[in-house]
């Protein structure tokens, strides 16, 4: 069961309890008023009711010697009572075997992270290439939100490492979705649903509901590349062109793909090829300032200018605002270099 059907079904029982002890409650109050005919006040007419709900029985405050109707009815009223308790625990023992009030307690836990992000990056709908996206978000420590329709295969291909992310159920391309997983504050969205008319809307959606986004978009057929692009891609890939590139670069290159393979699927290394942009601070300054020699896993690998690329650049170049600095770092050093690259 969904997590938010299951809380909306928690607050409807909870709302039920709450009635049916409240009616049982007026009735029982307004009933010993009538029977002890005003001679008992209000608040022990209340007592009464709820010693009698309760089954506690400390003894008749409104005297219903000489009353048998008034007894009939505090049984009327006890039993009454027992129902609303016997309902209560059937429920809390329920909730407590389908794992409600911790998915709740999960959930309500999730959108409070989610709303500290920013930055960050969402991955919207489910395919092949989805599992693989995820982990290399992680192995980069990059803060990442899930939106799927349905988690079965997420839990199928994660098992238990499913419960660390943060995932939002319902449709990709809904706008309410989209807000919770916090597009106006990402840096990007993923659009990698199976289904390419998914990931058109899903592109025109998040595109207008934050005109900055970088978005990445999967093609299943090359035909709706142009498409996907119109309704705001910033790139288009297509997982079918991308095999057989790696097929030819396979066959042809062998050296640098297993060069590549052990930099992206070694899980005890976070060796990747990464985009350092310049801050105002730091233009004016040259590649020598920025010391690099006590990194010892950061290669700088090329700088984009304004004017073009620059490889292998020397420790003289100046850096200008508007620079991409081109390195091969690991995640810890990465942020080392950022720190450096925008102070």
């Amino acid at each position: 069961m969904p997590a938010q059907s299951a809380i909306a079904q928690l607050e409807k029982k909870v709302a039920k309890i709450v009635t049916l002890f409240l009616g049982v409650l007026a009735i029982g109050t307004v009933g010993y008023r009538v029977i002890s005919q005003s001679r008992s006040s209000w608040v022990d007419c209340v007592y009464m009711t709820v010693i009698t709900i309760t089954t506690i029985g400390f003894g008749e405050v409104v005297d219903l010697s000489h009353s048998p109707g008034g007894r009939i009815f505090t049984m009327f009223i006890a039993l009454s009572g027992i129902g609303i308790l016997t309902y209560v625990l059937s429920t809390v023992t329920q909730l407590t075997v389908d794992g409600t009030f911790h998915s709740r307690w999960r959930q309500q836990k999730m959108f409070k992270a989610i709303q500290q992000f920013s930055d960050h990056y969402l991955v919207c709908g489910w395919s092949d290439v989805v599992p693989q996206i995820l982990r290399e978000l992680q192995m980069t420590e990059r803060k990442v939100v899930l939106i799927v329709a349905d988690r079965t295969s997420l839990d199928a291909e994660f098992g238990d490492e499913a419960a660390a992310l943060c995932v939002v159920t319902g449709d990709p391309a809904d706008d309410q979705h989209l807000r919770q997983a916090g597009i106006e504050r990402a840096a990007g969205v993923f659009a990698v649903d199976s289904q390419d008319h998914t990931n058109i809307v899903l592109c025109l959606t998040a595109r207008s509901l934050n005109p900055k986004l970088r978005i990445i978009a999967t093609a299943r057929d090359v035909k709706n590349e142009p498409k996907i692009r119109k309704a705001g891609a910033d790139a288009v890939v297509s997982p079918i062109a991308i095999g057989a590139l790696r097929m030819a670069s396979e066959m042809v290159r062998p050296t640098v793909v297993t060069f590549l393979d052990q930099m992206l699927r070694d899980s005890k290394a976070s060796l990747r090829v990464e985009e350092i942009p310049i801050g105002t601070m730091a233009a004016g300054r040259t590649l020598g300032d920025l010391n690099l020699d006590d990194l010892e896993h950061s290669v700088v690998l090329a700088v984009r200018t304004p004017s073009g690329w620059l490889f292998k650049p020397k420790p003289t170049h100046r850096f200008a605002t508007g620079d991409v600095l081109l390195a091969m770092t690991t995640a810890e050093e990465l942020r080392k270099l950022s720190a450096r690259c925008n102070a």
